[in-house]
């Protein structure tokens, strides 16, 4: 009922102070819908009824953040990327046209490594096609083969002497609890890996 209230409050005052008030809901909730059906005139028939920002105000959204100053990120914080290939179905009257794009995703531990309160600073006006398609653009590298390739350069050396590893190894708390479980048959005991997982979930790493 809450969240009803809310967004029958932002489509009031939206309509109220038509210039002057940006709905964050409205905005959110016109950019959600672009991503997951791409169609422009269902955007503009929810604005126009008030339920959501106006397909304009949904684009200069995204690129605003396309256009954000970069994240400050803890320089401690451990931070990889993943990227993979995907091909979408970009629902064309046929429904038989394929977008491929490679994109990813950048992972940060822990989660506070990102500062808070880093604001969107939202564009008055769309920049053009030329400035957007500047940013966030990674530059081709060639390739150059070295001939000193192949299994002969590989250096194998005794890991023992870099940093000595036990023959024996001892069971912690955690592994003879386990084990003890396992012995007298307890119920409902998970395997060793989701027992660790419930043991160590609240520790912070």
């Amino acid at each position: 009922m809450k969240e009803k209230s809310t967004a029958l409050a932002h489509s009031i005052i939206a309509a109220a102070l038509l210039k002057s008030f940006v709905s964050s809901l409205q905005v959110g909730l016109a950019a959600f819908l672009f991503q997951k059906y791409g169609s422009r005139r269902l955007i503009d028939t929810l604005s126009s009824l008030g339920f959501c920002s106006s397909y304009t105000e949904a684009m200069l959204f995204k690129v605003s953040a396309i256009m954000r100053s970069p994240l400050h990120i803890d320089d401690n914080a451990f931070s990889q990327f993943d990227f993979d290939n995907a091909d979408f179905n970009t629902q064309t009257l046929d429904g038989h046209n394929t977008f491929h794009a490679m994109s990813g995703i950048h992972c940060l531990t822990p989660r506070n490594a990102i500062a808070p309160d880093q604001n969107i600073q939202l564009l008055k006006q769309m920049p053009s096609a030329k400035v957007v398609d500047s940013f966030g653009t990674i530059a081709l590298k060639t390739f150059v083969k070295k001939n000193d390739t192949g299994l002969k350069t590989i250096k194998i050396q005794n890991l023992g002497n870099i940093h000595a590893v036990l023959e024996v190894v001892m069971p912690s708390a955690s592994d003879l609890l386990w084990l003890y479980g396992k012995w007298v048959d307890l119920p409902n005991i998970p395997g060793w890996s989701g027992f660790m997982e419930q043991v160590t979930e609240e520790l912070h790493f």
